[in-house]
C-alpha cells in the first residue's frame, strides 16, 4: 500500500504572526504538500454487492411467488418477503 500522507518537516511558519494569519499559513503548507500526493486506487465493492443482493432477493421472491401459486405452504419469512419486496427494492 503506497503512503500518501505528507510528511512530517519543520513548521516554517513564523511564531509572532497572528493566529488567523498563522492558521492561513498552515492551510496553504498543507494545501502545496497534497498536491503532490497521488490518489490511491481502490476497489469500491459497494455497487458490486448490491448488484448481487437485488439478484439474489429478486431470485427469492420470484421462488416464493411461484410457490405461492402452486399453493405450497411457504415460511413466515416467505411471506414477509412477499410482502415487503417493495421495501427491499
Amino acid at each position: 500500500m503506497q503512503n500518501t500522507a505528507p510528511t512530517q518537516q519543520a513548521d516554517p511558519v513564523q511564531p509572532n504572526t497572528s493566529p488567523t494569519k498563522r492558521t492561513e499559513e498552515i492551510i496553504a503548507r498543507l494545501a502545496r504538500e497534497l498536491s503532490k500526493c497521488t490518489p490511491r486506487r481502490t476497489n469500491f465493492y459497494i455497487p458490486i454487492r448490491l448488484k448481487q443482493f437485488t439478484d439474489f432477493f429478486q431470485e427469492c421472491y420470484d421462488y416464493f411467488d411461484e410457490t405461492t401459486k402452486a399453493q405450497v405452504s411457504t415460511s413466515q419469512t416467505a411471506e414477509w418477503l412477499l410482502d415487503n419486496f417493495y421495501i427491499i427494492e
